[in-house]
């Protein structure tokens, strides 16, 4: 009885070490990034305002088929914040690079789908799979203009990430509107 007792201990104590093993790293310029499982290379691109932390639900389940790869862009979570001119997409290709990825899935939300579309125009050979939830696209100007964002990407390239952050949680993209969730707040 003992030893079988045991056993399922260790049994429910082995998976669960495994699959906690995480890689964490900076790149040369300054981003930081975190890798677990193992498989085919799959990233994990944040949207605007938040970091890598946001896919925290999706890793349990991506890491056991999978060589996750999250990171935080410039300003965000654990990266550095810009100091000098940068290409986002150029940043992705050095967070391969670090990792010594040829090929990897682009996964994006928002602003991580159009940084995920501009690095697959720069670099197509070095993207598997796109997978984009509600991405945007540089070099569209809608009409009219949304004149609601310049405070935010002002505050952004002037390095003001957490005031970039509080302003975009302030736009209209970002309201809440009635039923349930609208209680809540």
């Amino acid at each position: 009885m003992i030893r079988l007792l045991r056993l399922c201990l260790l049994l429910l104590v082995v998976p669960a070490a495994a699959g906690a093993q995480v890689t964490t790293g900076t790149t040369p310029s300054g981003l930081y990034y975190e890798v677990s499982g193992s498989g085919d290379p799959v990233v994990l691109i944040h949207a605007f305002s938040v970091d890598r932390r946001m896919w925290a639900p999706q890793v349990a389940a991506l890491e056991r088929r999978y060589r996750v790869i999250r990171y935080d862009q410039r300003g965000h979570g654990n990266s550095a914040a810009p100091v000098d001119p940068y290409s986002p997409h150029d940043d992705l290709r050095s967070v391969l690079d670090t990792l010594g990825l040829a090929r990897a899935t682009l996964i994006g939300l928002s602003a991580g789908s159009t940084l995920a579309i501009d690095f697959a125009i720069a670099y197509p050979d070095r993207v598997s799979r796109l997978v984009l939830a509600s991405p945007g696209l540089n070099g569209y100007v809608p009409s009219p203009p949304l004149t609601w964002t310049q405070p935010v990407f002002q505050a952004a390239g002037a390095g003001d990430a957490e005031g970039a952050a509080k302003l975009w949680a302030e736009t209209p993209i970002m309201a809440v509107y009635g039923g349930a969730a609208a209680a809540a707040t």
